[in-house]
C-alpha cells in the first residue's frame, strides 16, 4: 500500500447506489486519448468529463478504471433529469480485510 499509516482505513465507507442499467452510457476505450491512464490524470480525460455532465446525455456513464484496466468506474451526473431515480443506501462501515494490510 502507498500508506504512511492504516489507521486512515478505519475511516473508509461503503455506500450502495442502484439505477436503471438502461441509463447506463459506455464510454468506447478507443474514444480516449493514448495516455488516458496517467497519473496525475491529463485534462482531456476531465475535459470527456465535463462535456458528458453539460449534454446530460444519460445519468451513468460507465469508464473504464485506469488502475484496474480489467475494471469500470461508474459515474453519476447529478444534472441528469433522471438523477432523483437513483436509490443511495445508508453508508456502512468498511472494514479491510487483515490480510490485505500486512506488509
Amino acid at each position: 500500500m502507498h500508506l504512511q499509516s492504516t489507521a486512515v482505513l478505519q475511516s473508509y465507507s461503503v455506500t450502495a447506489i442502484r439505477f436503471a442499467e438502461d441509463q447506463i452510457e459506455a464510454l468506447d476505450l478507443r474514444s480516449l486519448p493514448k495516455n488516458w491512464r496517467r497519473y496525475p490524470t491529463i485534462p482531456e480525460n476531465q475535459a470527456i468529463g465535463d462535456l458528458w455532465v453539460a449534454e446530460a446525455r444519460s445519468l451513468v456513464l460507465r469508464v473504464p478504471s485506469a488502475v484496474i484496466p480489467s475494471s469500470a468506474n461508474f459515474l453519476l451526473n447529478p444534472l441528469h433529469p433522471a438523477f432523483p431515480s437513483v436509490t443511495i443506501d445508508r453508508p456502512e462501515r468498511f472494514a479491510f480485510d487483515p490480510r490485505l494490510l500486512k506488509a
